[in-house]
């Protein structure tokens, strides 16, 4: 004897048994409120009916990548996007402190710094209006040959209260970079 399944696909919204062709493209409509994620099987007419009631609140909303960090609409006019990855958050902040602008370890950057970092290159050096741009901060000395021991947990924790004092980007935990190592040594080599 032969055996036939049949699915048969319930809208979640109307609770009516959804005929296959009128299945929404994605059959499944996911969406994320308050951290939490959901799911429902709709029709093509429940999947429009929740378009149509979310379209004032997306309007609104910021767009979200696959990997799940915030986006930025670009502004009508602008060439380039203000997305950014952690490596290059960590250059507009290390470029900031070297050019003299008072940046925090995280949080948002300001549009100015990043505008004055987007044209670095397309600013002639002699044009700055020296009144706004505060001067670069001088260059550390180059570390002391020898000294590449691992801080102890304790060297460790004062090193990040430190890097915090001066409005380095220090990660709360895990490996330190190498050159905060360095600057906090020859800071208190004396």
């Amino acid at each position: 004897m032969a055996k036939t399944t049949v699915v048969l696909t319930r809208d979640d919204w109307t609770g009516d048994i959804v005929d296959p062709i009128d299945i929404a493209p994605k059959q499944i409509t996911t969406f994320t409120f308050n951290g939490r994620e959901y799911s429902l099987d709709l029709s093509m007419s429940s999947a429009n009916e929740l378009a149509a009631a979310l379209a004032p609140w997306m309007e609104k909303a910021s767009d979200v990548n696959v990997v799940g960090r915030r986006t930025r609409k670009i502004k009508a006019g602008s060439e380039s996007s203000s997305e950014t990855d952690p490596e290059e958050r960590t250059r507009i902040r290390e470029w900031a402190r070297d050019n003299g602008y008072e940046i925090g370890p995280r949080g948002r950057i300001s549009e100015a710094i990043l505008q004055a970092f987007e044209n670095r290159d397309r600013t002639p050096q002699n044009t700055i209006d020296t009144a706004a741009t505060p001067e670069p901060a001088p260059e550390p000395d180059p570390q002391p040959a020898g000294d590449d021991t691992k801080p102890t947990p304790a060297e460790r924790a004062a090193i990040r209260q430190w890097a915090l004092e001066q409005g380095r980007d220090v990660k709360t935990r895990g490996p330190l970079s190498p050159e905060l190592i360095r600057d906090y040594r020859q800071t208190h080599a004396a």
